[in-house]
């Protein structure tokens, strides 16, 4: 969402322009019904990892089993897949 230009006062102090754009973030939250994220959700701090699909790469092309561990993290990724695809209506 783009924020129309605004006069700022750059001679005020950093909180108050903290504030001040945090006040602007929540009226246009209201605005368009969008909710603030929950905490810890929102910003992804660590990059994806391709592991897991390494993993289903290995045992599907090189018939490879996996371990308990792995098999775990394959089973969570693909259980992540399968609900971003329901969450915008697709088949996995």
């Amino acid at each position: 969402m783009e924020i129309p230009a605004r006069k700022i006062n750059l001679q005020a102090n950093d909180a108050a322009l903290a504030q001040q754009l945090m006040d602007e973030v929540k009226r246009l939250r209201e605005q368009h019904h969008i909710k603030r994220p929950e905490a810890g959700k929102g910003v992804r701090r660590k990059p994806i990892s391709f592991l897991p699909i390494e993993l289903l790469d290995r045992r599907y092309y090189l018939d490879e089993p996996l371990d308990g561990s792995r098999r775990s993290q394959v089973s969570k990724e693909v259980r992540a897949y399968a609900d971003a695809c329901k969450d915008v209506g697709l088949e996995p």
